[in-house]
């Protein structure tokens, strides 16, 4: 009886938790519908105050890739309403924008495909900044396999020499 009491209070609880993070995820939706609302409006200090929640919030939670597409593409156009933090913007998109692919690649790339094409000029900057901060490892892969390939060519040149 004891154990079987134990379970069921472990499920409530479990049940529990699980609404309590579902709700975080449905409050910051409605924050980043707010946030939106207040840039559409002229007022992109509220903007930016629920923005510093969101952006807290998404670097100790899991939010689905439609929140982070979201985030980023609220980060972008703010980056051109507040120029004196462009720089803080945009950087902060692009990390929402590579969390998004991150977590999973496929809804990432469709639901950046699925916006509206006045943010196309958002999405394009946000993968060629992307790709930019990935690519150094790439380059670095390919390098290390460069100097091998040419330490290759330089034993068989050598041994053609030694014959």
């Amino acid at each position: 009886m004891k154990n079987r009491l134990i379970a069921i209070v472990t499920l409530a609880l479990s049940l529990a938790l699980g609404a309590c993070h579902g709700g975080d995820t449905a409050r910051v939706d409605d924050d980043l519908a707010t946030a939106e609302v207040a840039l559409d409006e002229g007022n992109p200090k509220v903007a930016i105050n629920l923005c510093n929640e969101i952006i807290q919030k998404a670097d100790r939670e899991h939010f689905p890739v439609s929140t982070l597409g979201k985030t980023s593409i609220l980060l972008m156009r703010l980056s051109e309403e507040v120029p004196d933090d462009e720089e803080e913007f945009i950087t902060q998109a692009t990390q929402c924008y590579l969390k998004a692919f991150a977590t999973n690649a496929d809804s990432a790339l469709a639901y950046y495909s699925s916006l509206p094409i006045d943010y196309a000029r958002y999405t394009s900057m946000l993968a060629q900044l992307s790709q930019a901060i990935t690519a150094p490892a790439q380059l670095l892969d390919s390098a290390e396999t460069d100097s091998i390939d040419s330490s290759l060519l330089n034993l068989e040149h050598d041994h053609d020499h030694a014959e």
